[in-house]
């Protein structure tokens, strides 16, 4: 063969000598077997040949871990047996006074700053404008309109119509 594979027709194209059959509706056929194999399954589990299957336990602990009621907030949390602890782990956590509007709050993790979405987003842009550099005012090379840009920002025009036309024009130069 000489490292050649053999050549034979797609699997799509070819006949089979013999042809399949029509596909019957024995929808009453099915349901009788389904319903038989159900009696085979009970009376397997009756005569205990087969297990039945356990529900899965939501919200199973392991050996050595209890359920305890929070003195804080009354919340239920999971605690280990030799554990005395009586808070969760967010009533734990100190309050503290929110970076943005100087409220205190109870963080529900030990990293928290804001007290909420609104804060935090607001600290975000607070302190990104403190180490942003001033823009600058530059002309648009197409038109020659002004605008402003960052320093570091490479744009050289006002907008996506003048970039797309001093684009062709450098084409058309060459």
């Amino acid at each position: 063969m000489n490292g050649k594979p053999m050549w034979c027709p797609p699997a799509r194209t070819r006949s089979y000598a013999v042809p399949i059959a029509p596909v019957e509706d024995n929808a009453a056929e099915q349901a009788a077997l389904l319903a038989e194999a159900a009696q085979l399954v009970r009376a397997g589990i009756r005569a205990g040949l087969v297990q039945a299957p356990k529900p899965a336990k939501q919200n199973e602990l392991g050996p050595s871990s209890v359920w305890a009621t929070c003195v804080g907030c009354q919340g239920q949390f999971s605690r280990h047996l030799a554990s005395v602890q009586p808070k969760c782990s967010s009533c734990r956590l100190e309050k503290k006074c929110c970076k943005n509007c100087r409220e205190m709050f109870q963080p529900t993790y030990h990293r928290q700053v804001t007290c909420g979405e609104d804060c935090r987003r607001n600290l975000m842009q607070a302190t990104a404008m403190y180490r942003r550099k001033p823009w600058v005012v530059v002309a648009c090379e197409n038109c020659g309109a002004e605008f402003e840009k960052a320093p570091a920002s490479p744009r050289k025009n006002c907008g996506q119509a003048c970039g797309f036309a001093s684009m062709v024009r450098k084409i058309k130069k060459k």
